[in-house]
């Protein structure tokens, strides 16, 4: 029986899985500074230090990157690595803002009281000194 050659087996090669908002944002997020700043993606790749494929598969939100990815990208875009990763405030603020509105006055009252912190103890008074000249000679 004639064994198998390797031309005959394809290695396994997994799809990239669909990444998460966060990283879809970060690859538009790279997308539009690429653009903004004239380069290609080859440019952008070889001055990050990335390959080709991986910068490709960032910005159509296929891939979940690796934080230093990340930094090695928005170094070579310069811009900071935060702005990458941290998600857009205003448009969250926005969304929950939107969510409390909807919300009976009883459970914003509620929700409120959660969030205060609880009254700090009220502050001790320091343990007292003895006076120099009370210490106890012993003979």
């Amino acid at each position: 029986m004639p064994r198998p050659t390797n031309a005959s087996r394809t290695p396994y090669r997994p799809e990239p899985a669909e990444a998460d908002p966060l990283s879809r944002r970060a690859g538009q997020l790279v997308r539009q500074a690429r653009i903004a700043g004239g380069l290609s993606q080859v440019a952008l790749a070889e001055r990050a230090g990335v390959a080709r494929q991986t910068l490709v598969l960032l910005e159509a939100g296929r891939l979940r990157p690796r934080l230093d990815t990340l930094a090695h990208l928005a170094d070579a875009l310069g811009l900071s690595p935060t702005l990458l990763v941290v998600p857009d405030v205003a448009a969250e603020r926005a969304r929950l803002h939107d969510a409390i509105d909807r919300l009976p006055d009883s459970a914003v009252l509620a929700a409120a009281l959660l969030l205060v912190p609880p009254a700090a103890p009220p502050p001790t008074a320091p343990p007292r000194r003895k006076p120099a000249g009370s210490r106890i000679r012993r003979r």
